[in-house]
Formats: C-alpha cells, structure tokens, sequence
C-alpha cells in the first residue's frame, strides 16, 4: 500500500473557501464602525431635547397546534403594522379614547410545523487496519427523510404592545471650516428601557455641551460615541482565525507531522520484512531438519528390534 503526500490544492481550495468568511464578517459588522472612528471630534450644544414613546408590538403565539386562531381573525402582522403606525403611548396616556383596542387580542400567526416525522437511517464504516488481517465496522443511527406530520395554518396569537423609548436631540456645531452646522437632528434608541432614557435625557438638556463626532462627507450625520462594538470584533477575530489555522494545521502537517507518519510507516514496513524473513527462515530450517530427524527415529527403532529379549540371553 502507498502513500501519497498532501497536496497543496486543498490547503488553497480550504484557505480560499475561508476567506470569504472573514472579509463578509469584517465588511458586513465591522466596516462601518471603523469608518465612523475616524469622523472628527467637535463640540455639540443642545438646541432641544424630547423624549419619544412609541408601541413596539410583536405577537405572543402559542406553542401548540392544537389552539388554532378564530376563523376570520386578523392577521398578526396587520395589527402590528396598525398600532404601530397609528398609535401613540402618550396620546393614549392622555385620552383613553385614542388607545388602540387590539392590544391583548386574538390573532393569526399563519402557519407553523409543530412536530417532524423522521425515519431512522442507519450508515456503517468499514476499517481494515494494515496490522491486522480482519476489518472491524461500525454503524450509528441519524434520523432522515424528515417531514412535517404536525401543523397549522392559522397559529393563535397574542397581540403584545409594551412601550419603546427613545430620546431626540437638536443640535450644532462648527465644524472644520468654520461654518456652524445648525438644527441636526440626532436620536438614540432605548427600546423598553424607560431609565436609560431619562437618565441620558437629564444629561442632555438644552444648552448643554459634549463632545460629538460629525460625518465629514454629510455634515448632518452626527455620533455622540465612535468606540466600537466588542462582540462584532470578537465574533470577526474568532472567524478571521480560520484562515491562519488552516495554513498552521496544513503547514505543521506537511512539515512535521507527515514526515514522522512516513518514517514511522516505513519502520513498520521494516520490522514486517524482517519478521517474514526470519519467520520463512525457521520454517526453511525445520524443512531441513525434519527429514534427518525422522531418519534417526528409524534407526533408532530399527536397533531397538535386533537387540534380543532378555530371556534369550540368559540361555
């Protein structure tokens, strides 16, 4: 049996393969962060500060399919999209008239598959190791064919509105050349976090001051914070690591551990020559001696008949 030493071509077709990897991470999470560290630094005064309550709705569904939906019941992204878009939490806060009725109601989640049916599929290996003259083989079960064999077509859900926070700046500043950029809107989110808003909101009243980054090719892009955003790296420096360790696993295999393989492969090939020809040695040498040793057991019972019994002598 032979062995052929590793290719090149799969290093390259595995490095090629991951690099796409890491550039669509790299690009995808991280491009814009890098690009918005580099904006100048200025000094933003606050114009007007508010703080903005909007429903922030999403469908609370069950996980059974035994509960389907009412039939003529509207559908859950419908309603979404109505509170959504035509509600506000402070004007119902103020007038319980103008409060959107399909909170907590019933809707329509459309389909869903609660249960798969597989078969069960069975794949064995078989291996033969050069050191023995029996294969062995293994087999394990993985389930296939899978299908949907529990579900429905109208999923029962319910309408859940909590409200979402989040504060509005109007600001300026000057910035390279001098000129004051005026009434530059800027907003952060706090989805359902009610403190965070006011807490950034009391350190944000009008006529404040604090530092600000500005988009030097639109004027009217601001950013009170450019540091980046440590899972984003940590998930691209975890998958920028691949291509490296391809080329480290390839290159400590190619260079170190094949070669010890080889050696070790050819020591055992060694030692088999060997063992087989001392082995047909013996067995030359026990041809050889057989015929001599079965010629002296003749003898020996060819003397053992002329020698005359005892009573014979005594006559």
């Amino acid at each position: 049996m032979t062995y052929s030493r590793p290719h090149w071509s799969w290093f390259l077709c595995l490095f090629v393969l991951s690099l796409p990897l890491f550039f669509g991470l790299f690009f995808g999470l991280n491009y814009k962060e890098i690009i918005r560290n580099g904006w100048p630094l200025t000094t933003c005064t606050v114009n007007n500060a508010t703080l903005s309550t909007r429903y922030c709705c999403y469908s609370d569904c069950s996980p059974s399919c035994f509960t389907s939906a009412p039939n003529g019941a509207t559908t859950c992204g419908d309603l979404i999209n109505q509170v959504n878009g035509g509600y506000s939490p402070a004007a119902c806060a103020a007038n319980n008239s103008v409060c959107p009725e399909a909170i907590g109601t019933i809707c329509d989640g459309g389909y869903r598959c609660c249960n798969q049916c597989c078969s069960t599929c069975q794949s064995c290996t078989t291996s033969c190791p050069t050191s023995s003259s029996s294969c062995s083989q293994s087999c394990t079960t993985s389930p296939c064919n899978c299908y949907c064999c529990s579900s429905t077509y109208h999923r029962q859900c319910t309408l859940r509105c909590p409200t979402c926070y989040s504060v509005n700046l109007i600001m300026s500043y000057s910035p390279y050349n001098g000129y004051i950029q005026s009434n530059v809107p800027y907003s952060q989110d706090f989805s359902q976090d009610s403190s965070k808003a006011e807490a950034f909101l009391a350190n944000h009243p009008v006529n404040s001051t604090s530092k600000c980054y500005y988009n030097p090719k639109s004027l009217t892009e601001l950013s009170l914070d450019v540091s980046f955003t440590a899972w984003k790296w940590a998930v691209s420096a975890i998958f920028g690591m691949i291509p490296i360790l391809f080329a480290l696993g390839f290159t400590m295999f190619h260079f170190c551990c094949y070669p010890v393989y080889a050696i070790g492969r050819r020591l055992q090939r060694g030692r088999r020559r060997d063992s087989g020809k001392r082995r047909a040695e013996h067995v030359a040498s026990d041809a050889e001696a057989r015929p001599a040793e079965i010629a002296n057991d003749l003898n020996v019972d060819k003397n053992q008949d002329e020698v005359p019994p005892p009573y014979e002598k005594e006559r």
